[in-house]
């Protein structure tokens, strides 16, 4: 576990300079620090939330882990609708 997130924290450092990517690396190295300390369960670290509303705002068919819905989709936003 302390691998998977220390290719996060190396991943971060190629980021363009922003307040996003500044944040993340302090989030990370946080993680990783702690991690060394006190150790991970596996569902602390890593989670994507099986939901085709999340699979849609990415602009993706799906997430990974739950199947595809359709082959062709539809998506009402509520504040598009009147």
């Amino acid at each position: 576990m302390l691998a998977a997130i220390r290719h996060h924290l190396d991943y971060v450092h190629r980021l363009k300079a922003s307040t996003l990517a500044t944040d993340a690396e302090l989030a990370w190295s946080a993680a990783l620090t702690l991690g060394r300390v006190h150790g991970y369960r596996n569902s602390q670290a890593t989670l994507l939330a099986p939901t085709g509303t999340i699979a849609f705002m990415m602009d993706c068919d799906t997430t990974g882990v739950e199947p595809d819905i359709a082959l062709v989709k539809y998506k009402n936003l509520v504040a598009a609708v009147k």
